[in-house]
């Protein structure tokens, strides 16, 4: 029985893990690419441009290093640059797996006085999407407290690949959009997985317990 309930357990985190591992976002957090903007500073990237490792440009956004607190890293990405703008990457996925997107969001804080006090991020996961707003805070952000906010979109894969994509849908064309960072995906497990990890884990524990409990016996005797 104890053999069942262990391998239950090792069964279970096998498929999460598996799951996990078939979802890996790549340059999550903006660190790498070529072209690298200067620390402080901020380059702005084309559509079409792979500049960002992992990553495609769409329209046009700033690639930020420094230029204000970044979220994870150094890096972030003000999603407008010349033109509202995106970025977007296909990751490999499970066919009817859950996921959850996971992203940090916050906005360029210039020129607070002459742009609206929010802006809007459409994030897409293959055929689910989610309109995201970003309200400024009180006290507003700054370069040194950008008050990143992190936020979810929940998904079911449909295919082996799944395609990512962010991208503006602030009124000002430019230049003044919602900042992204620290994107990751993880596996959702089901129900059923749940109960298997739970069930193997209790029997972990009981087959300690009871291991324990007759080393004391012996011990008493």
């Amino acid at each position: 029985m104890k053999k069942a309930f262990i391998a239950a357990a090792v069964l279970a985190a096998g498929l999460c893990s598996g799951a996990a591992r078939a979802a890996i976002v790549t340059n999550g957090s903006f660190e790498l690419g070529t072209n690298n903007p200067a620390p402080g500073s901020f380059a702005t990237i084309p559509g079409s441009s792979s500049s960002i490792t992992g990553w495609t440009v769409v329209g046009s956004v700033d690639w930020i290093n420094g230029y204000w607190q970044a979220s994870d890293g150094t890096h972030s990405v003000d999603m407008n640059g010349l033109a509202l703008g995106g970025v977007q990457q296909s990751i490999t996925t499970v066919i009817g797996q859950a996921y959850r997107l996971t992203f940090d969001l916050s906005a360029n804080p210039d020129h607070l006085d002459s742009h609206p006090d929010s802006r809007q991020l459409m994030a897409t996961a293959g055929a689910f999407n989610s309109l995201f707003n970003y309200n400024f805070d009180a006290p507003p952000n700054s370069h040194s407290n950008m008050n990143w906010a992190s936020y979810f979109l929940d998904f079911t894969a449909t295919s082996t690949t799944t395609v990512l994509s962010f991208n503006s849908t602030s009124g000002q064309n430019c230049c003044f959009g919602p900042a992204l960072d620290n994107v990751a995906v993880t596996a959702v497990p089901e129900a059923s997985t749940w109960a298997m990890m739970i069930l193997g884990f209790f029997g972990v524990g009981f087959v300690a317990y009871r291991r324990k409990r007759s080393g004391t016996d012996l011990r008493m005797a």
